[in-house]
This record gives structure tokens, C-alpha cells and sequence, in this order.
């Protein structure tokens, strides 16, 4: 290994979008991409130093569009221990038999499933439903709402709440892509009460 090129991404998306550029860019083979976890990817080629670096540069810029860039690292001349490091371990392989071949083992794949969280159920709290046609049913008492139920909740049923209260300290953008602690904040305020 010449040269180890790495760039950790928040989401999929961004390092499939890294990785194509990576691989556009110079003359660089890919080592794959690794799920680290909470949605960050890490994305590995190898080549010459001068083409990784080139091709991490060209990465990072395409992925800045799509994503976020978390880190870039070039190692020029990686230590043959780190080459073992990042191979998968697979167990010695047993001699091939004549009489009948088992079935091949499915190659794995990088899958990024989204982390489910259970919210505790919010006793006697009626969330307004929306029908078809968008009209508001039940109204939805905001007094109910504390931080501590707020922080048990996702990022989208935050969402969810901003949009049903109709909280008016937050555009329609603003809660599309708020963070949790900005809609939790957001909510706060409009129902009166202080973080």
C-alpha cells in the first residue's frame, strides 16, 4: 500500500457521493466504506501520494455539496499492520471438496438502517390528525409539553409538534431542517415556558 486515503462523512448519501468523486478524480482504488455509527461513514482509498491526495481534495469538495465532511486524512506511507488492520478477518478458508459445493456466502453489504427510538407515550395528550385534506381535528394542548418529554422525543415527531402547534417563531423551513435542541427550544417559547 502506497498511500491510505480516508474521509469520515455524516451519511450515506455523502459517501457514495466521496467515493465516486475519489475514484474520478486520480488514479485511486476504493478499500470500501465502513459504517462507524450514528450515521457516520468512513471512506478508504489507496494509490500513489500524490493522486490520494488529489482524489481526497476532490472528495471532500463533492461531498461538502451533499453532506458534511467530518475529517480528511492522508497517510503517505501506512505501516503494513494498518493494511492488516482494515482487511476483514476471515477465517481460514477449508480445502474445496469434489462431491458437492455448499452455497456461496452473500458478500456483505453496508446497510444504514435508521436507529429507531421508542417515545414514552404521553398520557392523555391529544395530537391533532390531519385528514386528507388537511384540516385540523382536535386541537393539541401545548401545556403538556416539557422539556423532559421533548428530549425523550425524535427529531422528526419534534417536528411533527412544531408543525401541529404552529409555532409561529420558526418558518416552515426553519423546522424542516431545525436541530433538536432548536425545535425544543422553539416550543418552549411558544408554549410559555423556559429551558
Amino acid at each position: 500500500m502506497k498511500a491510505l486515503g480516508m474521509i469520515e462523512l455524516y451519511g450515506y448519501l455523502a459517501a457514495v457521493e466521496a467515493l465516486d468523486s475519489a475514484l474520478k478524480a486520480a488514479n485511486v482504488s476504493s478499500l470500501g466504506a465502513t459504517k462507524v455509527g450514528g450515521g457516520l461513514v468512513t471512506v478508504m482509498v489507496e494509490g500513489d501520494v500524490g493522486a490520494v491526495k488529489a482524489s481526497m481534495d476532490a472528495a471532500a469538495s463533492a461531498a461538502e455539496r451533499v453532506g458534511e465532511v467530518i475529517s480528511v486524512h492522508v497517510i503517505p506511507r501506512p505501516h503494513e499492520s494498518v493494511g492488516e488492520m482494515l482487511k476483514p478477518s476471515t477465517p481460514s478458508a477449508p480445502e474445496k471438496s469434489s462431491e458437492s459445493d455448499p452455497e456461496p456466502k452473500p458478500e456483505l453489504e453496508l446497510k444504514l438502517e435508521p436507529e429507531v427510538e421508542t417515545v414514552p407515550e404521553v398520557s392523555e395528550t391529544p395530537i391533532a390528525e390531519v385528514s386528507d385534506n388537511a384540516v385540523i381535528e382536535e386541537p393539541v394542548k401545548a401545556e403538556s409539553y416539557t422539556e423532559e418529554i421533548l428530549e425523550k422525543m425524535s427529531v422528526s415527531k419534534l417536528r411533527t409538534i412544531a408543525r401541529e402547534l404552529q409555532v409561529d417563531n420558526m418558518t416552515r423551513e426553519q423546522i424542516r431542517f431545525g436541530k433538536k435542541t432548536e425545535l425544543i427550544q422553539n416550543i418552549l417559547e411558544f408554549t410559555g415556558r423556559e429551558i
